[in-house]
């Protein structure tokens, strides 16, 4: 009986930090034989205020972002064949996703740099939250 490798995961958002960690993610599972996990974190803060406007239903939302997450992967598909690649969209911080994910993970692999927060850090916010608290190696790759 053989057991499947533990998964490389990579955290995803679209940011250009988040596509040069796919990269290496994708580099490194084929080098290794290991699959690949795209994990993107869905998290949707509602604002209020006395103003007409349009809501989008929360289920139209999460099925845009899933559809985005499975063409990222589908492409990864393309262009390597042999490689198992998953997609898990998760509710909830990014942090916790990703510290969560990295429980069965072999690796964890990131951007330096998400969507989110200050221009100016080096290292975003979830990546110092999942380097402290992950319980596997994470690569923090930076920004071209």
């Amino acid at each position: 009986m053989t057991t499947q490798p533990a998964p490389i995961v990579v955290g995803y958002d679209g940011s250009t930090g988040a596509q040069s960690a796919l990269r290496w993610a994708t580099a490194e599972a084929v080098r290794t034989m290991a699959p690949l996990r795209l994990v993107e974190a869905f998290e949707l803060v509602i604002i209020t205020r006395p103003s007409p406007g349009h809501v989008v239903p929360l289920e139209a939302v999460r099925t845009a972002r899933q559809t985005g997450l499975d063409a990222v992967a589908e492409n990864v598909r393309l262009h390597h064949p042999g490689l198992t690649v998953e997609t898990r969209l998760e509710g909830g911080p990014a942090a916790r996703a990703l510290i969560d994910a990295a429980e069965e993970a072999r690796t964890v692999v990131l951007g330096s740099r998400g969507l989110g927060g200050w221009s100016g850090l080096l290292v975003g916010s979830v990546a110092v939250q999942v380097t402290t608290h992950a319980q596997c190696p994470v690569v923090v790759i930076p920004h071209e």
